[in-house]
């Protein structure tokens, strides 16, 4: 068998994908999210905690997202699926 994971691709899809993803950075991973561009990632729209109030950002999302670097590539376009 290969070495320890280092880096992950995360193109999220509802739940399982981020989860994953999620996992994977906190093992350690270089964990890179792809989120297509205008409505950002399915997930993002899932929370049905509404952000605390005064705060600047969703929690929620910070917390599944945490320790991961995210990208905006259009994966139905050639050039997209060229890049990744």
């Amino acid at each position: 068998m290969g070495g320890p994971c280092r880096t992950a691709t995360d193109v999220p899809s509802s739940v399982a994908g981020p989860a994953a993803a999620t996992i994977l950075s906190d093992c350690g991973a270089d964990v890179i999210q792809i989120e297509p561009p205008g409505t950002g990632a399915p997930q993002r729209h899932l929370s049905s905690a509404p952000p605390t109030p005064g705060a600047q950002a969703d929690y929620g999302r910070h917390l599944a997202h945490r320790d991961m670097r995210g990208t905006v590539i259009d994966l139905k376009s050639p050039a997209g699926t060229e890049v990744l």
